[in-house]
């Protein structure tokens, strides 16, 4: 009996070893080896950080009081009963909620004009993407002489054209808008790259076929266009939110968090009472941070969930 199971286990063995590709181990050796580097990165520069934050959001952490007691949910409790961070986090949930869907919307009607050029589609695409790679320090101090209630581009147009101009960075009501604006117009061509790689990767034979049938554009956008495009509109969904759920630059260069904080999104809130006051709490932005990386994971996963498919093409 020991025998024939020491047989057996020798044969599954061998035929294991004969059904290997010829260099199967070299291959595999060869992507640990590769993937080693980049796992090493991502724990040191991603992974530990977040839990990094979220153990030190328990604890009294800061530059002047080393002891570092445990508090438990003491600063959670602060964030709650403070009215700036509700102000943060309605700030940055209109934000997100107006710049992902315009961005959206302009973005893939871009890429479907581009998709049907013959001609200066990569002269185009350059054009659509180049302030993708400005700076956004750059990016924020064009937009606030264009904005500028005297001598600013907007307003000349606006006087121009007979329309009431307005000061648009020193008004509550539309200071979060006007930066929206120039968020969008800085990252809206990451995302028409995106889409119109999408749209070429779809075989032509699908609308072909529906032009035989007798369907005209608007059936063709909505019956193979968009069903599939549904994986890449909810990969440029995932990241267009967190890129915007992530704001800083263009609110602290072009307001500061004003006027009456109405710009004060939550990444701005937390470098304030981080490192922007004389008497930074740590912890507490640490909690803050937290409380907006688990808005992120919840949305990001219900995106998810709503975009999987059961099928492939």
């Amino acid at each position: 009996m020991i025998a024939t199971t020491r047989v057996g286990e020798v044969g599954r063995r061998s035929r294991w070893h004969r059904d290997r590709a010829p260099g199967a181990r070299q291959r595999s050796l060869f992507v640990a080896t590769s993937l080693t580097p980049i796992m090493l990165l991502l724990m040191a520069f991603s992974i530990l950080p977040i839990v990094g934050v979220i153990v030190f959001s328990l604890f009294r952490y800061s530059f002047q009081f080393p002891d570092h007691r445990f508090r438990g949910l003491f600063y959670f409790q602060e964030l709650i009963a403070d009215p700036l961070f509700w102000t943060g986090l309605k700030a940055t949930l209109l934000y997100v909620g107006v710049a992902v869907p315009l961005n959206i919307v302009l973005s893939l009607p871009i890429a479907l004009g581009l998709e049907r050029l013959t001609r200066f589609r990569g002269l185009l695409r350059s054009f659509y993407f180049l302030p993708v790679v400005m700076s956004q320090v750059a990016v924020a101090l064009i937009a606030i002489s264009l904005y500028d209630p005297s001598t600013g581009l907007v307003n000349a147009i606006l006087s121009a054209l007979h329309l009431p101009a307005g000061h648009w960075l020193g008004d509550p009501s539309t200071a979060l808008p006007a930066i929206v604006v120039v968020a969008v117009w800085n990252d809206l061509g990451y995302n028409i790259v995106i889409f119109l790689a999408g749209l070429q990767s779809i075989p032509h034979d699908y609308y072909e076929a529906a032009r035989i049938d007798g369907a005209g554009p608007l059936a063709a956008f909505r019956y193979i266009t968009l069903p599939l495009l549904k994986r890449t509109s909810s990969f440029i969904l995932i990241l267009t939110m967190i890129s915007y759920f992530q704001v800083f630059t263009l609110p602290q260069v072009m307001t500061g968090g004003g006027p009456e904080d109405s710009t004060q999104v939550l990444s701005l809130y937390i470098y304030n009472i981080a490192i922007g006051t004389a008497t930074p709490r740590l912890s507490q932005a640490m909690a803050a941070a937290v409380v907006m990386l688990g808005i992120m994971l919840v949305v990001t996963l219900v995106q998810l969930r709503l975009a999987r498919v059961e099928w492939d093409y």
